[in-house]
């Protein structure tokens, strides 16, 4: 599951809230103060696994990022949650 937010409130949000309704699955961050070296290594390190979060701004990955285990991707907008899109992993 990648989640994609709008705001850094959002970012954090969401952040503290899955690490502590799902303490048993990897969570990955990046936010636009990580090199963008890192952030690859990041998208990487998540692709290669089975059920991992990743958690990120708009800003810090573009739509043009290609994570092959999600295929689908349910893009909504919400000013309350501030989270535009939600992409769901291949089975």
């Amino acid at each position: 599951v990648a989640i994609g937010c709008t705001t850094l409130a959002a970012f954090d949000l969401y952040e503290s809230y899955i690490r502590e309704h799902f303490p048993d699955r990897p969570v990955f961050v990046v936010k636009g103060d990580v090199a963008f070296k890192k952030r690859q290594n990041i998208v990487t390190e998540f692709d290669s696994t089975i059920n991992g979060i990743l958690i990120c701004t708009q800003q810090s990955l573009s739509s043009s990022v290609n994570i092959p285990t999600c295929n689908g991707t349910s893009r909504r907008w919400s000013s309350s949650t501030s989270v535009s899109s939600v992409s769901i992993p291949k089975k």
